[in-house]
């Protein structure tokens, strides 16, 4: 018998939805509010660095990509990097990167930031000490 880690499940899962996450307007709509969210309590600016951990398709920190520095977009699931990827392309953004990352496997990037947001994404990890 195989065993899968959780993150590797959640990772396989969240690819075989990557194609259509944008496609449901609650996710839009949520991800709008959060990024109102942190601009009612951060005051954001073009020299601070965010890192968005759980990233999904960037329905976060796209709507905070011109009030921001650099942001690394990170996530688990290659598929949903895949879509950032492409809007990132798409749209000519300059300041936003890509990263697969599980932290329940991988290390911390290495570099410091001075926002980490998350979305959606704590509850998918299955130890958070």
């Amino acid at each position: 018998m195989t065993t899968t880690q959780p993150t590797q499940l959640d990772a396989a899962h969240f690819d075989s939805k990557a194609r259509q996450w944008d496609d449901n307007p609650v996710f839009r709509e949520r991800g709008l509010k959060i990024a109102e969210a942190i601009r009612k309590a951060v005051p954001l600016n073009r020299h601070m660095s965010a890192l968005d951990y759980g990233c999904g398709t960037g329905l976060l920190s796209f709507p905070l990509k011109d009030e921001l520095g650099t942001i690394l977009m990170a996530d688990s699931s290659g598929g949903m990097l895949e879509v950032v990827d492409e809007k990132i392309a798409a749209q000519g953004v300059t300041n936003m990167t890509t990263l697969q990352l599980d932290l329940m496997v991988d290390p911390p990037p290495a570099q410091r930031f001075d926002l980490i947001v998350t979305a959606m994404t704590l509850h998918h990890v299955p130890d958070t000490d």
